[in-house]
C-alpha cells in the first residue's frame, strides 16, 4: 500500500500499484501457459514422428504392406478367381455328360475344391512380388 510521510493511505496511488501488479503477473501466467502449449505440442510432434518410425521399421520388416500392395494382391487374386469361375461351364460339361447326378455333384465339388485352393492361404509371399 502507498503512503504518505503521515502514514495515511493514498488511494489512486494503491490502486494504480495494484493493477501494475496484476498486469505484470497475468503476463508471467500467459508466457508460462505458452510453455505448457509448446510442451503438449511438442508432446504430440514426437509421438507422431514414433509412429511414423514404427511404421517404416514395419513396412522394412516385411509386418504391414502399403495400401497400393494389398489392392493389387486382392484384385489380382479376384481377377484370377473370375476367371476361374468363368471357364467352369466349359471346362465341366463335357465331363458331366454321362454320368450320374451323384457323380455329378462329387466332381463339381472336386472342381471347387481345385479352385479354393488357390485362394485359401493369403500369406506374406503372395505381397513379395509387389514389394
Amino acid at each position: 500500500m502507498a503512503t504518505d510521510e503521515k502514514n495515511q493511505i493514498l488511494v489512486i496511488k494503491s490502486v494504480i500499484n495494484y493493477v501494475k501488479y496484476k498486469g505484470q503477473s497475468s503476463i508471467e501466467e500467459v508466457s508460462s501457459s505458452d510453455d505448457a502449449v509448446f510442451e503438449v505440442e511438442k508432446a504430440k510432434n514426437e509421438r507422431a514422428k514414433r509412429k511414423i518410425a514404427e511404421l517404416k521399421l514395419a513396412k522394412m520388416n516385411g509386418e504391414v504392406y502399403s495400401a497400393d500392395t494389398v489392392e493389387q494382391v486382392m484384385t489380382e487374386m479376384l481377377v484370377n478367381l473370375r476367371t476361374q469361375l468363368l471357364g467352369l461351364p466349359t471346362k465341366l460339361a463335357p465331363q458331366l455328360q454321362n454320368i450320374t447326378k451323384e457323380e455329378a455333384e462329387l466332381f463339381i465339388k472336386a472342381s471347387h475344391f481345385y479352385i479354393e485352393k488357390d485362394f485359401v492361404p493369403l500369406r506374406p509371399p503372395k505381397f513379395c512380388k509387389y514389394v
